[in-house]
């Protein structure tokens, strides 16, 4: 069941890369952040249309995503590359060569370290208090498995089918092959991390040093409560 589960969010990870290799982005984290969301958007897809069909299952789910990559694949090749287009070994290279001129300023990096190990305990910490506070998070891919879709059904608590929402629907594999909500852990701290990435970026764009953006995105999004 790991396989499945580890197919399942690689072919969408796929789609996401055969998509944004088309695009026009000469940024790493525009990069990332664009594959991420666009796998997201597939998955989500995926769980919709087999929510039509009341076919939400492990089988189903692994299939449809099959078939999307797949779609994604065919239609990416007659999809022409941006002339202007630069690799992401040369992208790499400039962030790392930027990142390394933090080295100067150890307190800067101590904060970074300290964000990002915050923002991985939050998350986890956060997963086991779910249960405590508005369980309906991890009820609601639980109810969607039962019913096989995502569609309206009787229920007492009218928030698990009165809409979708997209973090909850990015853990239903980890339901579906692995019967765990470890997946609600592992999305947020991949998106904490994205969070950090994005408040540094924005903060270089206005024309701030790599120390001072890298202090602004670990002060905003490392120590949120």
């Amino acid at each position: 069941y790991m396989v499945s589960l580890t197919l399942t969010y690689l072919l969408c990870l796929i789609s996401g890369a055969s998509i944004e290799s088309r695009l026009s982005l000469n940024s790493l984290l525009e990069r990332i952040v664009v594959v991420f969301t666009l796998a997201a958007g597939q998955l989500l897809i995926a769980i919709q249309c087999l929510s039509l069909l009341v076919r939400l299952n492990g089988a189903w789910l692994f299939a449809a995503n099959v078939l999307l990559t797949a779609l994604v694949f065919l239609a990416a090749r007659f999809w022409p590359r941006t002339p202007d287009r630069v690799s992401w070994r040369t992208l790499w290279t400039g962030d790392w060569q930027e990142i390394a001129t933090l080295k100067r300023e150890p307190l800067v990096l101590l904060l970074v370290a300290v964000a990002l190990v915050a923002t991985a305990v939050h998350s986890s910490l956060g997963v086991l208090m779910i249960p405590l506070g508005d369980s309906y998070h991890y009820e609601m891919p639980l109810f969607w498995i039962q019913h096989r879709t995502i569609d309206h059904f009787p229920i007492n608590n009218p928030r698990i089918n009165c809409i979708s929402f997209l973090a909850e629907a990015l853990t239903v594999p980890g339901f579906l092959y692995l019967h765990t909500a470890a997946m609600f852990a592992v999305i947020s701290v991949v998106a904490g991390a994205l969070g950090l990435g994005v408040v540094y970026a924005l903060a270089r764009r206005i024309g701030c040093s790599p120390g001072a953006s890298a202090g602004a995105a670990a002060l905003t999004l490392g120590f949120t409560d």
